[in-house]
């Protein structure tokens, strides 16, 4: 697979180098001058490689070759990289002998030192002269800082006065290199007697040249990076792979000899330190050194300082202080050290590191390594390793927490403990949507459990049955709550009201009667007279759903306002284990139009959820914010919300939140383009995907369904579904916050439909259904119905009032898009009565408004309605309302004023407004008193006066 892995060969791709080297040999060549080079690089980089190109070129041009490496300098004798080199020659040395041992005898402390070492100096230096006096010699030094004092005495002198003929070629690592031997070659390059070339890591084309690997290849980049361009490890790295072996191989190879012999010198401190090393990390510090070898801080910063100096173990710039050379070389170091003292080596510096609250990343090794060695007392490891690694690491966690359930199956003593370690399996599962799993998991403890009340009962049944609801195991979670309820006398207090507020939320769902409402307002109380705010929280949210969907908003409204005030002052930390709270706040504000703090609250839960890898909170979240989006827009992250929630919905097995997410794809694709066939196919789906035996999201399905058959022409089919899920004309099945738009969805339909007398019924019935929940889009829906009427019936005066009412209702509760609607709805009756500017300016805002929310069909009808301004051309008009009592009257006065001048009785009005005659007395009187009339007569030729003066006034 790799042409050259695990060879180390005379080939070079180090070709720019090689060419100044031959560059430099042939001037020594041309002119005779001698001249030094040295060559510079970290372990590794192809300095030994580059060399033996220049030595195998230079042979080819008959030049003589000298060729020497140093040894370690503590055993090496004086001159002997020189004397090796000339022996290797064949160069019988006689008398040079002599004369070297003597120089031994002397200091060397400069190249002007003793007598008897300059006589070496001279003894060696004719030597060379000797071999080079029939022709150019080059003289190579490999590994020079590991050269004896003498050598380098002798290099200090070479520097002042080369050798004519000799090209001699020093190779050092300058981290290992002394300092009297780099103060030397820079001197001898501002002398320019030396020319100085450095090695650095090789580009990613002359890795590929390397390993023989195409451009672009995966493998190449992978190896590439791992070895930081450094030659030798990319090597050693591609003959692991190419053999298919682990890093255990490490222990074989060149690369493993060559690092063998770097350790040949150390004591048993040096070894037994980087050996830690190797175990502890990438990064390490003197202290856990210490904890691992067992020594004391003197030992560890002696073993540490001689390492340093072989440049074996490196200071970082950041804490911890230290690092090994290489992480190839903590590989080999890793392989060579004894397995049995790893176990205990990995077991030690996990206790450290979970003392010192280090991050996950640096534990997770070291769990990594206990997995097949580990005994019951490592349980607590596994187990903070596995809480601190469920946000980054799930995976890894799931790993963890199975060996730890293992572990404690295998001591009695620790059987206790499994319903905790379920539940952390449990969490560990559920950040990889692994949710069938997590809630069998738990099932399985909560039945092995032994009786008794259990620290982490309660939170580990609380959890199991979000699982069974998520997964559309209604029944199931309700049993398993039930059950925990009735043996719950050894369960704390608030573990009670716990259960029983779960059970009030996963079983009754977001609709509320007056018993759930008790129910849960005893939850409250309990939960405040505990001193739990959080869970105050939750029972509060709980209660204001309940509220609105009973169509009190009203109440609702302050119950959410003591719920936000809590949680407001709750950091997110105190707050990870009440993400369903805040996700069903959220969900409660939207319900009364609170749709900003709404989507704050979503977006707080969402972002707790994702952090602490509560991954089945999400389906939920997303959809609530996807339902926030498409109120007030954009329609573009209602769209991209929605689309991940279906996504992990489907992923996590959870029917009826998929069902759901898909009738809301529906409604997006309603709001973009109304009538697009997707809209219908997608509210098909979704209602074929939702179980046959789940309420809670029946009727959203339905009405996404009705919705999309009624824009699609289908308007009989529309009634028919709303019928049915409401359980006839008085939608008695359904919540009272449903009844407004499904009379105006009713209303429409029936216009579709033709039936104009029938759509006039249903919308009188959905300002009803509006007067009784107090919502201002409620209200503005009710207005949209009548005005959609009116429209039919080409009273325009009347419609254009109530579409711009209905826009003004649908503004100040941010529903932009629906203010949209409202305003291009209202333009062709004001373009009918003749007021050019005000529907100018109608159009304008329209326009504008869908362009914010992403409403391009909105944005295209009144780009059609401007253009067929523009053929009407040239009139104008004084900007009045078209009825002047418009601006006396409120909206509801105004239509009975108008439906009592055509002479129906105080009971007929009752009826067709389905309010009771009480109310309309009283709107009566209030019209008598506004328009100073007393009577039915005067008050029919009052609103006939006033709509001639409206006529004239054009």
């Amino acid at each position: 697979m790799f042409g050259n892995a695990g060879k180390s060969t005379g080939k070079t791709i180090r070709h720019a180098e090689l060419e100044l080297l031959i560059a430099t040999l042939d001037q020594v060549f041309s002119d005779g001058r001698g001249q030094l080079v040295e060559l510079i690089g970290e372990p590794g980089v192809g300095k030994t490689h580059l060399l033996s190109a220049l030595t195998s070129e230079a042979a080819g041009r008959q030049v003589t070759t000298l060729h020497a490496r140093c040894i370690n300098s503590e055993r090496a004798e004086h001159f002997d990289p020189f004397l090796l080199a000339l022996v290797a020659q064949g160069v019988p040395l006689g008398q040079l002998i002599d004369t070297v041992k003597a120089s031994r005898q002397g200091p060397c402390d400069s190249p002007f030192g003793s007598l008897h070492l300059r006589c070496g100096f001279e003894a060696l230096k004719r030597e060379i002269t000797r071999q080079a006096a029939h022709g150019t010699l080059l003289l190579v030094l490999d590994d020079f800082h590991h050269a004896d004092a003498h050598s380098i005495g002798l290099v200090e002198h070479l520097v002042l006065a080369p050798i004519p003929n000799v090209l001699m070629v020093i190779a050092h690592r300058t981290r290992q290199a002394s300092a009297r031997l780099r103060d030397a070659l820079a001197h001898g390059t501002g002398l320019g007697t030396v020319r100085s070339i450095q090695l650095d890591a090789v580009n990613l084309d002359q890795a590929a040249e390397l390993l023989s690997r195409p451009q672009g290849d995966r493998v190449l980049s992978e190896l590439y990076r791992a070895s930081d361009g450094v030659p030798a490890y990319l090597l050693e790295l591609a003959r692991i792979r190419s053999n298919g072996e682990t890093t255990g191989a490490m222990a074989s190879g060149w690369q493993w000899s060559a690092l063998m012999s770097e350790l040949t010198t150390l004591g048993p401190e040096e070894s037994a330190v980087l050996s830690a090393a190797a175990v502890f990390g990438d990064l390490f510090d003197l202290e856990a050194l210490g904890h691992l070898c067992g020594f004391t801080p003197e030992q560890v910063r002696g073993a540490v300082g001689t390492l340093m100096r072989a440049d074996l173990i490196r200071s970082v710039d950041r804490p911890p202080a230290y690092s090994l050379r290489h992480p190839v070389v903590r590989s080999m170091l890793y392989a060579r050290s004894d397995p049995a003292w790893r176990i205990a080596a990995h077991r030690k510096a996990l206790h450290l590191l979970t003392t010192r609250g280090a991050p996950v990343e640096a534990q997770t090794a070291h769990v990594e390594s206990l997995l097949g060695q580990s005994d019951p007392g490592d349980i607590p490891l596994f187990v903070r390793a596995a809480e601190e690694a469920i946000a980054a690491y799930p995976s890894s966690a799931v790993r963890w927490m199975r060996a730890a359930l293992r572990l404690s199956s295998l001591s009695p003593h620790e059987r206790h403990s499994r319903l905790d370690l379920s539940y952390t399996l449990a969490r560990s599962l559920i950040a990889v949507d692994r949710v069938a799993e997590a809630r069998d998991a738990l099932r399985e403890a909560l039945l092995t459990a032994p009786p008794g009340p259990a620290s982490g009962r309660v939170r580990a049944e609380v959890l199991c049955a979000q699982l069974d609801w998520l997964l559309g195991n209604r029944a199931e979670a309700q049993s398993l709550l039930e059950g925990e309820l009735l043996t719950a006398k050894g369960s704390t207090a608030d573990g009670a009201v716990t259960l029983a507020l779960t059970r009030q939320l996963l079983v009754g769902g977001l609709q509320g009667d007056d018993r759930a409402i008790r129910e849960v307002a005893r939850c409250v109380r309990l939960m405040r007279d505990l001193r739990d705010p959080v869970g105050e929280a939750g029972a509060l949210a709980l209660l204001a759903t309940y509220e609105a969907s009973v169509g009190d908003s009203r109440a609702a409204r302050a119950t959410l306002g003591a719920c936000t005030a809590i949680v407001d002052q709750h950091a997110d930390r105190e707050l990870v284990d009440a993400i369903e709270y805040l996700a069903l706040l959220g969900w409660a504000q939207c319900g009364v139009e609170q749709y900003t703090e709404a989507r704050r609250q979503l977006q707080r839960a969402e972002s707790l959820a994702r952090g602490a890898r509560r991954r089945h909170f999400l389906p939920f979240i997303l959809i609530g914010l996807g339902k926030t989006h498409l109120a007030i827009g954009p329609l573009e992250q209602a769209r991209q919300s929605t689309d991940e929630g279906l996504r992990l919905a489907r992923e996590m097995g959870s029917p009826h939140l998929t069902a759901l997410a898909i009738a809301l794809q529906s409604a997006c694709v309603t709001a973009a383009e109304p009538g697009d066939a997707q809209a219908l196919r997608l509210a098909e789906t979704a209602t074929a995907t939702l179980p046959v035996d789940e309420p809670l999201w029946r009727a959203d399905c339905a009405m996404s369904l009705a919705g999309a058959a009624i824009e699609s022409g289908d308007p009989l089919r529309g009634t028919a579904l709303i019928l049915d899920i409401g359980g006839g004309p008085d939608l008695s099945a359904l919540p009272r916050v449903n009844h407004p738009d499904c009379f105006e969805l009713l209303t429409r339909a029936s216009l579709r439909a033709g039936d104009v007398l029938e759509a006039d019924r249903w919308a009188a019935r959905a300002v009803y259904a509006a007067d009784s929940t107090g919502l201002a889009s409620h209200h503005a829906t009710a207005l949209a119905a009548r005005a959609h009427v009116l429209t039919t019936q080409r009273q325009m005066a009347m419609a254009l009032h109530f579409y711009r009412n209905a826009a003004e209702l649908f503004s100040s509760v941010s529903l932009t898009r629906a203010q949209a609607q409202m305003l291009v709805s209202a333009a062709p009756c004001a373009l009918a009565l003749d007021m050019f500017r005000e529907t100018a300016s109608m159009l304008a805002l329209s326009k504008e408004l869908a362009r914010r929310t992403g409403a391009s069909a909105i944005g295209r009808r009144a780009a059609e309605q401007q253009l067929m301004m523009e053929g009407v051309g040239g009139r104008t008009e004084s900007g009045r309302d078209p009825d002047p009592l418009l601006s006396v009257l409120t909206t509801r006065e105004y239509e009975i004023a108008s439906i009592a001048s055509e002479g129906k009785r105080t009971k007929e009005i009752a009826q067709q407004l389905n309010l009771s005659a009480r109310t309309i007395e009283t709107h009566l009187s209030h019209v008598y008193r506004k328009l100073g009339v007393s009577s039915r007569a005067a008050l029919a030729s009052k609103m006939a006066q006033s709509t001639r003066l409206g006529r004239s006034a054009r």
